[in-house]
């Protein structure tokens, strides 16, 4: 969680050294957005990375739940905030178009479901809202990174190479969890 705390200051400070607001707020939403992808990818990639260390013996399976856990939970937190922080700037004046803009909407979901899967993340949560197929709603965050992706790929400030490149990355380490 601290390191997503720092992402989020460092984020914040280097908005803070522009000397517009036209400038500012969209350092501060690609920030923050940069940073919840990132989390998102790196929780996806957590248990076939993590599988490579627990072989050759330099963690434990109960580790590495634990930081896709954390993972999971920095970039709902990160999502978050990078949907505040566009909210609240960017679209200040303009959140009729949310749902009828593409892009917005994939934003919109994929913000929910990481929501959801945050508040599921708790097991007490899950216990009183007697979550049965808890695995099962846990996969929502491949749906997640998919709707962030097509988010990213439609927006018209994101670098479309770096964002595949990224996604990429992610599938093909995502993909290893498959193999046994």
């Amino acid at each position: 969680y601290l390191a997503a705390l720092l992402a989020i200051g460092a984020v914040i400070a280097l908005g803070m050294q522009q000397e517009w607001a036209v400038e500012r707020e969209p350092t501060w939403i690609r920030g923050s957005a940069w940073c919840a992808f990132s989390a998102l990818g790196l929780a996806l990639c957590a248990t076939p990375i993590g599988r490579v260390f627990v072989a050759l013996r330099k963690t434990t399976a109960t580790r590495v739940a634990r930081i896709r856990r954390t993972l999971g939970i920095s970039s709902a937190a990160l999502a978050s905030t990078h949907a505040a922080l566009a909210l609240f700037t960017y679209l200040r004046d303009s959140w009729g178009h949310l749902l009828p803009v593409v892009w917005l909407r994939s934003g919109v979901l994929a913000v929910l479901i990481l929501i959801a899967l945050w508040l599921a993340s708790f097991p007490l949560v899950v216990k009183h809202a007697r979550i049965k197929l808890w695995k099962a709603l846990q996969r929502a965050a491949y749906l997640a990174f998919a709707l962030a992706l097509h988010h990213a790929l439609l927006s018209p400030f994101a670098p479309r190479a770096w964002v595949l490149s990224v996604a990429a990355i992610v599938a093909v380490v995502a993909l290893l969890r498959l193999v046994k």
